[in-house]
Formats: C-alpha cells, structure tokens, sequence
C-alpha cells in the first residue's frame, strides 16, 4: 500500500487522476472484481476495495500543486560582452593591463545577473600587425609607425559591491570605435526646401557648438589633443583612448543558480503580441556583400514582458531569419544597403512549453553597430549606410590652402614672410604631415604641390573612393519588432 501511494505521489496531479480512473473502471466494483494468479493480484485487489482510501489520495494529489520546474541561471559560452575601455593605455608590450566597464546588464533566463557599470579587469594578450589596406592609408598620409593592433583578454568581473567572479574571454582585437556621448538634436520636418535647408543648418550649428562644448570639458581633452598632434608625425607612440568599445564573448560559462518556473509561467511563453520590441544581439555575422537567403541568427538579451508583468520571452531566446536584400558599397561614397527579417522562434531548451518553436515576423527597427560608420534603418528593416555631410569639409580646406600657397608663388603679392610660411606649412602638413610641413619650408613649388597632392587625396578619400558596407559583427545589439504573420 505504501508503495503504490509513493508511486502516484511522483507524478503529477493530472497523470495521477487519470491512471486512477483508468484502474477504478477497468477492475469494476469491488464485488465484481476477479482475482488472478499473478502474485502481484492480491495487493491490487485489496487497494481497489477500499474506495475510501482511493478517493481520498485523489482528492489530495488534485490538491497538490504542479511542482516548479528548475532552470538553471547560466551565461553561455559565446555570450557577448560590449565593454567600454575606462582610461587610455599605451600600446607597448604584451600584459599591458586594460580596465574596463560592462556597457549592457547581462540577464540569465528571467533575472539580471550582472548589472550595467561592472568593472571587466584584462590584459594585452598580443600585439597583431594591422592590415595592409589600414597600413597603406596610413603611409599616404605620412605615417611611417609600425601600427599594431592589441588583443586584448579579460580575466576577472567586479560587481558593483566589490565581489569578484574570474571569467575567461576569447581574445579579440582592441581597435574599436570610440563612442562618446552624444547630445546632438534631430530637425524638424519641412515641406519646403528652404525650410529644409533652413532647418539643417540651425541644427547643424547647434549641434557643432554642443560638441565644442563637450570637447572642452571632456576630462581627457588634453589626451585628445595629444593624440591630433601625434597624428602628424612620421613615428609616435600608440594609444587605445578612452571609451573604445570592445567586444569579446564569454570562453567559458558562468553559473548563477537556478530559478522556478511554474506551469502556468511556462505556458505564457512564445510569441509576443504584435508591435512588441524585443532586444537581442547577432548570434553570427552578417553584411550587405552577403548572399541571398543566407540564414540569420540573433539571441534575445534582455528578457520580454507583457502590460502585467507576465514573462513572455525569457533571455536566451533564439530568433532565426534569413537575408532578403543585399546592395554592396560602390564608388562615390555610396553605401552597401542590407535587408534581413526573422521568420522563426525558439524557447531556450531548458523550458517545457507548448510554443517551443513558432513562426514570427521579426523586423529590425533598430542597429547599435560595434565598428564606426553610421547605419540607419527604414521602417521596412533596410539598414542603410551613410555618410557625413561633414566629408566635403576636408577636401574644400585642402584644395584651399594649395590654391592659397600657388597664388603667392605666381603673383607675389607682398604679404609678409611669416605669413607665406605659415601658409606654406599648413599646406604641407594637410598633404604629408610633419614630412610636409618640413618641405613646405625649404621650397614654395614642394608647398604647392603637396596642397593639391593633400587636395586630391582628400577629394578621392572623402567623395570618389568606395563607400561603407553594412558590416554587422556577431554579438551587434539589435531591437526587432514582432509584426502580424503574413495570410
């Protein structure tokens, strides 16, 4: 008797009522029931008889709640990690140590576990050559510094109450964008073109005098300004500058205990209402040079909930989708065009629920991308390369300071000799830097000369030269709407 009561106590309430009805109506009543030789025929007989007993664990184990299901609160190998380096560091020798800060919270499951802020502690692991394209552009332009590119690991996490967890990192390369605060306002739309036009340029005024502002109060501008003036020189010491962003994945799975989860929360899991906004990261690269149809990954970040707080989407989510127009850069700075939406949902493994796979209708509205260049998204998911208007700045300058420096060498105008040198080696500079400059002095004609050289360098760089493609690292944090299905 024992033993069959310990039986349907492990089952659930459910599977418990049922596997009782099915044996109640199959034996039939007690004086009904027929014995058989089989020596476990006693012991179900006289369990049967005693209908009182029956009923009764019934009644409890439809009283009994489900029991929670487990799941494990776990950082994955491959989860990314976007950090912002918190003070500049020479790039010397390898072990040079790197401070960083945790740019995003990271959640397990339902629940954060690591807060925004957290201290990430590394080191340089080695010291990679740059490429020959970056080496090339840098020698144009007068550099000759043997340029390297630091790899950098990290091996310890700090929470914000000072505990500390050792983590292993994939070693990756830590010349990223630096990304500062930005502050810049947005025009207003105008129907007219003078409204338009009238419009950019109050913003744009606005917008480079908030920047002059934030330059000068910056608490590493004099690092900034340094950094400009080591960009003249032939040879200079190198530097990764504060706010670089850099982001590695976890090598190793980092453990947080586990956390219930009811029948009832399990069954709320699946695919959000229409017009929610779910935040993930690119579980693998993509770019506007790839193919047709190539399939697309992404990994929910931050867990999803309804109006009341229900939890629909828990971090870990997989989203599947698949490439669906693709334009490469071409010349004259246009850019590359990319187009991918999500077609399919996937709850974490660990959960037992009805809607563990569903067909979706993602849209990406939204692209925080880790390398620079702007990237802006229409509404139809299309991520677009732009560029600056700012470019034809440069190249106006340039062409300038060579017409400037060939007019006083053709007319003679008188001005005084301080001042042609000063011309001659602004437009020596602009061309080959300080190497410039120093020629600029010793012959007007090599002055001119490097102007226009600066000049068309600029021109080719900044307006003739191939645009930007829509290059998408794995772990880019994205935000993906959920649109009706198609009929």
């Amino acid at each position: 008797m024992r033993r069959a009561i310990t039986t349907l106590l492990q089952y659930p309430a459910s599977l418990a009522l049922s596997c009782a009805r099915a044996y109640f109506f199959s034996c039939g009543t007690p004086r009904k029931l027929k014995v058989e030789k089989q020596a476990n025929s006693s012991r179900l007989l006289s369990f049967m008889r005693d209908r009182r007993l029956l009923f009764g664990l019934i009644a409890l184990l439809v009283a009994i709640p489900a029991c929670p299901q487990p799941v494990k609160l776990v950082l994955a190998a491959g989860t990314p990690l976007q950090v912002s380096v918190e003070r500049r560091f020479a790039i010397k020798h390898v072990g040079e140590p790197v401070r960083a800060r945790l740019i995003n919270p990271l959640y397990a499951f339902d629940q954060e576990v690591v807060p925004a802020g957290s201290e990430v502690l590394g080191h340089v692991a080695r010291l990679d050559p740059i490429n020959r394209q970056k080496r090339i552009h840098a020698m144009m332009g007068g550099d000759f510094t043997q340029l390297h590119d630091p790899a950098i690991e990290f091996d310890t996490l700090v929470f914000p109450d000072g505990t500390r967890m050792h983590i292993h990192t994939t070693v990756e390369s830590g010349r990223g964008a630096v990304i500062r605060p930005n502050n810049d306002i947005q025009p207003r739309e105008e129907d007219s073109l003078m409204g338009k036009t009238r419009e950019e340029l109050r913003v744009g005024f606005i917008n480079g005098r908030r920047r002059l502002t934030d330059a000068l109060q910056s608490p590493d501008k004099w690092q900034r300004l340094e950094q400009v003036g080591y960009s003249y020189l032939p040879y200079h010491p190198q530097f990764v500058p504060a706010k670089t962003q850099v982001l590695t994945q976890l090598a190793a799975p980092l453990m947080f205990g586990t956390t219930d989860v009811t029948s009832e929360e399990a069954s709320s899991l699946g695919p959000p209402p229409p017009d929610s906004v779910v935040t993930a990261r690119l579980a693998c690269s993509v770019s506007s040079t790839s193919p047709l149809g190539k399939t697309v990954e992404a990994v929910v970040s931050q867990p999803l909930y309804s109006g009341d707080h229900r939890l629909l989407l828990p971090a870990g989510t997989r989203l599947t989708g698949t490439v669906l127009d693709v334009q490469p850069a071409r010349f004259w700075r246009r850019g590359g065009q990319l187009r991918f939406a999500f077609n399919e949902l996937q709850l974490p493994s660990a959960i037992e629920s009805d809607h563990s796979v569903s067909a979706i209708n993602g849209t990406v509205v939204k692209l925080q991308p880790i390398e620079s260049g702007g990237i802006r998204v229409d509404s139809e998911g299309e991520a677009r390369s732009v560029e600056s208007k700012m470019r034809f700045v440069a190249p106006a300058v340039q062409a300038f300071l060579g017409i400037q420096v060939f007019d006083q060498d053709q007319t003679g105008n008188g001005q005084s000799q301080s001042s042609n040198k000063a011309w001659r080696a602004m437009a020596g500079a602009s061309g080959f830097g300080l190497i410039g400059t120093v020629v600029s002095q010793v012959s007007q004609a090599g002055a001119s000369g490097l102007g226009f050289y600066g000049a068309a360098w600029s021109v080719f760089d900044h307006i003739a030269a191939r645009g930007h493609n829509v290059v998408l690292v794995e772990g880019t944090l994205l935000e993906v709407r959920f649109d009706p299905l198609h009929q």
